[in-house]
């Protein structure tokens, strides 16, 4: 858990001690949530304090931060409060949280790239750009048995005004059919 130094620098305290010692409505949940020298286990502690339908979207947008899993109902608010740019990295870190079937629900409500991910009726390979976020994305879904594998190929596509080939990489994704 983060330290914390009185106001007149006489005891350092612990964060749970801070969270413990006042009276907490959501807006300043919120604050406390934003502040760095709150560890995501300091962060936890704070959200048991409200209920899920209370949260305000300071709320949400430190829980799509956080590396730890988080309540189901927790995440489905912070989901609901967030605009689309925003819901990528909350799925990326709770993704642990959801199965299957519900990780399939979320990919359809993102970009179509990830809509194409989706579609589990059948064994089918899809493909995404390469960028950090994709190989983070792609790791923890092998892991999670969501994907068979992925990989990185090089494919070509001209320029349709200069005609010039050019050589671009992509991920090949194989998506695992589930009943």
């Amino acid at each position: 858990m983060g330290n914390f130094t009185t106001a007149d620098e006489t005891e350092t305290v612990t964060a749970h001690e801070v969270i413990n010692s006042i009276t907490l409505d959501i807006n300043l949940v919120g604050e406390l949530m934003k502040n760095n020298n709150f560890e995501d286990s300091d962060k936890l502690q704070l959200l048991i304090l409200f209920d899920s339908e209370e949260m305000n979207e300071d709320i949400a947008k430190s829980i799509r931060n956080m590396e730890v899993n988080v309540k189901k109902e927790y995440v489905e608010s912070a989901w609901n409060l967030l605009n689309e740019s925003d819901r990528y990295q909350l799925l990326l870190n709770q993704l642990e949280i959801y199965n299957a079937k519900e990780i399939s629900e979320k990919f359809k409500l993102l970009a179509p790239a990830y809509k194409a991910l989706s579609e589990t009726s059948r064994k089918h390979k899809e493909y995404l750009d390469v960028t950090d976020y994709n190989t983070n994305l792609l790791k923890k879904l092998q892991q999670k048995n969501y994907i068979t594998s992925f990989e990185e190929e090089t494919y070509e596509r001209e320029d349709f005004i200069t005609h010039r080939k050019q050589q671009l990489k992509r991920f090949g994704v194989w998506i695992k059919q589930r009943q």
